[in-house]
């Protein structure tokens, strides 16, 4: 190869490197920073997404909180507590009336499924829905409950999910707190039946994340 063709070809190699170089250079900083921007769109989605199922679940503390602060939810499952275990005693029908009465004009606002009641002992005693009664009434509350109110009498507490009687091919979930007299005293357990339905539509939810 002559001089001349030597030099060319140098001269080739020493500007084809640089422009391999920098252009490789340029394209890896290009698919980082299109990553890094891609990873901090989904961990902004993440993030809202958490802080709406922290809300979803917040939002039914409160809602149990006020209904078990609410004097006539107090008188009448104090009453329904020293109520003989037979439900079918002439007693309990007053009692489940007016509780009915009470108690489905909270689930008008808050959209509850159902709403059950415990003694003391742990075994309910008062079914809002009565078409799903039968599966819940004389039963006793799932232990997982049990277990956690025994840490806890002040506390609400959240149970498994489970297939809901209440509800034809829905999954739902019990939200529990001590149930308390007028005088303070915790005379059984309040609960009451949510759907899970929003909590799934939201985390099924792809908007925004992509083809992948």
């Amino acid at each position: 190869m002559s001089i001349r063709n030597k030099l060319i070809t140098i001269l080739l190699i020493c500007s084809i490197v640089p422009m391999v170089f920098v252009g490789a250079l340029s394209f890896w900083n290009a698919k980082s920073a299109l990553e890094n921007l891609r990873i901090a769109e989904l961990n902004s989605i993440t993030d809202l997404k958490a802080k709406k199922v922290a809300d979803f679940f917040a939002e039914r503390k409160k809602d149990i909180l006020v209904v078990q602060a609410y004097p006539d939810i107090k008188r009448n499952v104090s009453r329904l507590a020293d109520c003989p275990d037979n439900i079918s005693d002439p007693i309990y029908r007053p009692i489940k009336n007016e509780l009915d009465r009470v108690l489905k004009g909270f689930q008008s606002v808050y959209n509850f499924l159902n709403v059950i009641l415990a003694n003391s002992k742990g075994k309910i005693v008062y079914v809002l829905d009565e078409s799903g009664a039968s599966e819940y009434l004389c039963n006793y509350l799932p232990v997982s409950l049990e277990k956690r109110f025994e840490k806890g009498k002040d506390r609400v507490f959240f149970s498994n999910i489970y297939a809901s009687p209440s509800a034809e091919d829905q999954f739902a979930m019990l939200v529990a707190a001590p149930a308390h007299s007028l005088e303070g005293k915790i005379v059984g357990t309040i609960a009451y039946e949510i759907i899970m339905t929003p909590i799934y539509d939201l985390i099924q939810d792809s908007t925004g994340l992509g083809q992948t």
